[in-house]
């Protein structure tokens, strides 16, 4: 049986490149084959943060101890996963889009454009 990894079992990221390198195999996808089976996986904050990369990664929470490496950062971590960056142009679009489904919709559900839909659009013009 050809011996991988470490002595003690602990892969780290180093082992997998050298395996990768003399297996030809692709060091990403062996990390995720691993995590699988492993009893601590370190990653960093936004595999834990993002439900969508938690949801990819197949890495679940529940019953499982999570614990959080320089702490002090995972504000700014939260923050950036919870934020989102949109252009003037953004925000135009946006608004001409609700204005024309605002149209439409109270042509047929039969309410007023301007008091269920114009209203919001006000605080978005500012």
């Amino acid at each position: 049986k050809k011996k991988i990894g470490s002595d003690e079992g602990i892969w780290d990221i180093e082992d997998l490149a050298n395996v990768a390198d003399k297996e030809g195999g692709c060091p990403y996808y062996a990390s995720r084959q691993l995590a699988e089976s492993a009893d601590i996986v370190f990653v960093p904050y936004n595999f834990v943060i993002s439900p969508g990369i938690r949801k990819a990664l197949s890495i679940i929470l529940s019953g499982n101890i999570v614990l959080v490496d320089e702490g002090h950062n995972i504000e700014d971590a939260c923050r950036d996963e919870a934020s989102c960056e949109l252009s003037t142009e953004n925000v135009r679009d946006l608004s001409m889009a609700i204005q024309k489904w605002g149209r439409q919709a109270a042509k047929y559900a039969g309410f007023s454009y301007f008091q269920e839909v114009n209203a919001p659009l006000k605080l978005l013009k500012g």
